[in-house]
């Protein structure tokens, strides 16, 4: 018999407007997944002529046999916007891709590594809806 998620219900009115209760979902971990090691942003390296030997090991799949989680997960309209536009953009490419493809895309290479980078993150993204909203036209 499979075990279920587990929901538990987290008060935090600093991050949630109007101090909703926020509701936490986790999966049962039926075996330790392996932890993605934190990777610096790094500045591309101006292109050579030469191609360059690679040494490196072939990456594996981090996520390979796993299922996606179900999470709600509240935007504000212009980031979904935001989203929509670069998937239309992309399509219009020839690349069919989902706006859940893109914020794992995004959750994995550019997301916070640790709890520093997080606190960070928060901190800025406080500091901003903190500040005062724009005059209305």
């Amino acid at each position: 018999m499979s075990r279920r998620p587990t929901i538990s219900l987290v008060d935090n009115p600093i991050a949630v407007s109007h101090g909703e209760t926020v509701a936490e979902v986790s999966e049962p971990d039926p075996e330790p997944t392996p932890r993605r090691t934190p990777a610096r942003r790094r500045t591309p390296a101006p292109k050579s002529a030469e191609p360059q030997p690679t040494t490196a090991k072939p990456q594996t799949n981090p996520y390979a046999r796993m299922r996606k989680v179900q999470a709600p997960v509240r935007l504000f309209p212009p980031l979904w916007e935001r989203l929509d536009e670069i998937v239309r953009e992309l399509s219009d490419e020839g690349l069919e891709v989902d706006k859940t493809a893109l914020l794992n895309a995004v959750l994995h290479f550019e997301g916070p590594t640790g709890a520093d980078e997080a606190r960070e993150l928060v901190n800025r993204w406080r500091a901003l809806l903190a500040r005062p909203p724009a005059p209305a036209r």
